[in-house]
Formats: C-alpha cells, structure tokens, sequence
C-alpha cells in the first residue's frame, strides 16, 4: 500500500487509492483531495490617538519641576519617581539638620564670647567681628601692641595718612571697637574654644548650601528625565504602530495549521503582500 503525502504537510490514518496503469503500463499519480486555503490571522489594529492612555509631557514636566518624582509617579514609573522622591526628602532633612546645627553652635560661640570674653552684646553682628574675636585676645582700651585696635585700626590708619593726623584721627574713631563690644579673653584657650565653635557654626551652614544645591539638582534631573521617558515613549510609538500596519509593508508571518480528528497538519510561513 502506498500513501500520498505533499508538500509542507503531512497525512496518517487514511487509506490511500489504489495505483492502476492504464493501457500503456504507465502508472498514474494518486489523487490527493486539495487542502483548504490556509487561514492568515487578521491584523491587529492598533488604538487609535485619542484612546491613549501615555502621560502629557508637560503636565509631567511641570510636577518634576514641582517636587522631583512627582511627575514619574504621575506616569506609573514608580522606581523613578521613588529615587527622585526620596532624594528630594533626604535634601529638605538636610538643610533643615544643617540650619538647625549651624543655629546652635552659632548661639553657643556667641554665648560663650559674652561669658568668657567681657562683650556686652555679641549677637547680631557682622562676621568680620566675630573674626577678630578669634584672632585677638582683645580688642584693646584704649589699645595695646597686641590688640586688634592696634594692629587693625591704628597701623592701618598710620598707613594710609602718614602725614595727615586729623585724617588718622577720623578713621580711627570710625573703626576702632569700643563699648560694648569689646573684648579681653580670660585666657588664649577659651579663645581658642570659642574659634572652635564658631568653625563648626561655618561648617553646618555650608553643608546647608549643599543641601540647596541637591534640591536643585534634583529638578533639573527630575525635569530631564521627564523629557527623555515621554520622548522615548513616543518614539517607541511610532515604531509599534509602523510594525503593526502590514497593509503598506510587506511582512513574513508564521502560519501553524493542525486537524488533530484527522492527524493533519501543516508549517510554514506567510508573506503579506
């Protein structure tokens, strides 16, 4: 017995038709029934513009500029939006952390000049005199060879009036610490605690500025992350949507035919014209 079989295909579990030769002794083929056309899945259209569900970029772009991850949340991009989130959080902790130390140790060196060194009033002032206080042991009343009257004030004067005593006279009084701002430490090392303090002060509130500085930079890289996901997004768009339409490209498709009740079935690839 001998069973047809074709191309692509392949059959079991049928008999086959008898070969007969004709009056000349040639033997004729098998007649093999045709199989169906193959079926070609339909082309999945693609949503159409109005439906999309992706995020406007500016709206996004305005909420990182807002609060850094804001916008990716927004989006659904949870892992962004947490890293830019969290790192807005730990600047705002910091600057808060650091003017609050800075705060405090500024309040302690001031406290401590008052104390141990005889100012009156030595909040509020500028940061030239809280200097001085931790170079000079004093200010000097009425002056003295080590005092900051002397050496800042008067030699200062003499240097630039050496021949004018009324002109020295007047910058002297406009410059020289008086009253209740001056001072004369107990000793050199309570001015070297109070100098210290006052660095520690300096060393907060620049770590302060730096926490500024991380706020910032966290929404100048929330913001450009915002652009570069809607823009990659859109590209990414473009693409599917141009793979999906298979009216205008030609396009290989796989095609798998299978009759199990009659052990056919068959392999191959479709080309859409």
């Amino acid at each position: 017995m001998r069973f047809a079989s074709g191309v692509g295909y392949g059959e079991s579990g049928e008999e086959a038709v008898p070969v007969e030769a004709d009056s000349t002794g040639v033997v004729a083929p098998p007649v093999v029934a045709p199989l169906p056309p193959p079926v070609v899945p339909e082309a999945v259209v693609p949503p159409s513009a109005g439906t999309s569900d992706k995020p406007s970029r500016t709206k996004m772009i305005l909420l990182s500029a807002l609060v850094p991850g804001w916008g990716q949340l927004d989006a659904g991009q949870k892992t962004w939006g947490t890293v830019f989130l969290m790192g807005e959080i730990a600047s705002w902790s910091s600057l808060i952390a650091f003017e609050t130390q800075g705060s405090q140790r500024e309040d302690r060196f001031i406290e401590h000049a008052e104390r141990f060194a005889g100012v009156e009033s030595a909040g509020g002032q500028a940061d030239a005199y809280y200097a001085a206080l931790a170079e000079y042991d004093r200010s000097g009343l009425p002056g003295g060879p080590d005092s900051y009257n002397e050496i800042e004030v008067r030699l200062e004067a003499r240097n630039l009036y050496p021949d004018d005593p009324a002109s020295q006279s007047a910058y002297i009084s406009a410059h020289e610490i008086t009253g209740d701002l001056a001072w004369d430490w107990e000793s050199e090392d309570r001015r070297f605690e109070y100098a210290d303090l006052r660095i520690a002060s300096e060393t907060a509130y620049h770590r302060a500025n730096y926490a500024i500085a991380g706020l910032v930079a966290g929404r100048i890289l929330s913001v450009l992350h915002a652009v570069w996901s809607t823009a990659d997004r859109e590209d990414g768009d473009e693409i599917e949507e141009s793979a999906l339409d298979t009216t205008s490209t030609p396009a290989w498709t796989p095609l798998v035919e299978s009759d199990f009740a009659r052990g056919r079935s068959r392999l191959g690839l479709c080309y859409r014209f």
